[in-house]
């Protein structure tokens, strides 16, 4: 589910991509709807309230920061000197 602003609710298997639109085998259900956005935002708060949070460090775990992981530069290299290649087949990805 996916819930845009406070009035939109989106289900379904669609994978925001390029493969699923391409291979459109995919299904999604809009529903425009206050009261069942708000039902749902209240069920995905207590969802995130229940997950376990990740963490780098005891520090960051004490201070309660979940930082992200910086990219190696090896690894933003390769995404930058491949990403003009991979979108030319991304639709087969």
């Amino acid at each position: 589910a996916l819930l845009i602003d406070s009035s939109i609710s989106i289900f379904g298997s669609f994978n925001f991509d390029i493969r699923s639109a391409h291979i459109n085998t995919e299904v999604m259900l809009v529903v425009y709807s206050e009261e069942l956005n708000g039902m749902l935002e209240e069920y995905m708060e207590g969802m995130f309230d229940l997950s376990a949070r990740v963490y780098l460090s005891a520090e960051d775990e004490a201070q309660g920061q979940d930082n992200l992981k910086p990219i190696s530069l090896i690894k933003n290299l390769k995404i930058h000197l491949l990403s003009p290649f991979v979108r030319m087949i991304r639709f087969l990805i």
